[in-house]
């Protein structure tokens, strides 16, 4: 049996208790220092964000960071689940500006079948369905936030399908949680380009799963280029 199906799945009484369990006890170090910041981060944990509590954090400080310095473009978001962690950026891109276009790409299948590329690990943990959101439970999120409906753009299917036909430029903050070498690759492929200087992309699953790294190394050894990849709380990164 997939224990990680049960216990990781907000869709099953104990993924819910052990994520939520997991999330409160993360607030513990943050609650003196930025309570606002974490109950932000609370309202999303687990029914609408699998994204750990630290993790959410830094996405907030970057948010606000993009905000500040008025950095132009839409936020876009490759792998959504339910919504939670770009619904949570919004909000902060709102808090400290204005609303901006959210562009969010989900297959709402779960992840597609790995590849040869994506290791031994999620090859033998891989299970049909694994990570299948649910379009109505993100605009319940965003909704929560009181976020203008007509400045969400959900986009259902899979990337090959959805990104040839959304005309997005410029991208402010481009959040790839695809966890797959594919998807990953074919995210950067094709925003890349289109991420304003002084914008972000974040690499959700990078150090996590092997396909994703290699993904971000083959693009970029593709390109010519070597960017510098700030780490996230463990797993996950950021590029500037």
């Amino acid at each position: 049996m997939n224990t990680s199906r049960i216990f990781h799945n907000p869709d099953t009484f104990l993924g819910q208790l052990l994520l939520s369990t997991r999330a409160y006890g993360q607030a513990l170090p943050y609650v003196f220092g930025s309570f606002a910041s974490v109950r932000a981060c609370l309202r999303f944990i687990p029914a609408y964000t699998m994204v750990n509590l630290p993790v959410l954090i830094r996405y907030q400080q970057l948010a606000k960071t993009i905000a500040e310095k008025n950095i132009p473009g839409a936020l876009v978001e490759c792998g959504v689940w339910n919504g939670g962690a770009a619904a949570l950026m919004a909000k902060t891109l709102m808090d400290h500006g204005e609303a901006r276009d959210c562009w969010l790409f989900d297959s709402f299948e779960g992840l597609p079948a790995p590849s040869e590329k994506d290791g031994k690990v999620m090859n033998r943990i891989y299970f049909p369905h694994w990570c299948t959101g649910n379009p109505e439970k993100v605009k319940q999120a965003f909704d929560r936030i009181h976020y203008p409906p007509e400045k969400v753009y959900i986009r259902k299917g899979w990337f090959d399908q959805t990104f040839p036909a959304a005309d997005i430029s410029p991208i402010a903050l481009l959040h790839i949680d695809a966890d797959l070498y594919e998807p990953v690759k074919m995210s950067l492929e094709r925003w890349y380009d289109l991420v304003s200087p002084g914008g972000y992309i974040i690499l959700n699953d990078y150090d996590q799963w092997e396909g994703c790294n290699l993904a971000v190394r083959d693009f970029f050894k593709d390109r010519n280029l070597d960017p510098e990849i700030q780490k996230i709380a463990g797993t996950g990164a950021v590029i500037e």
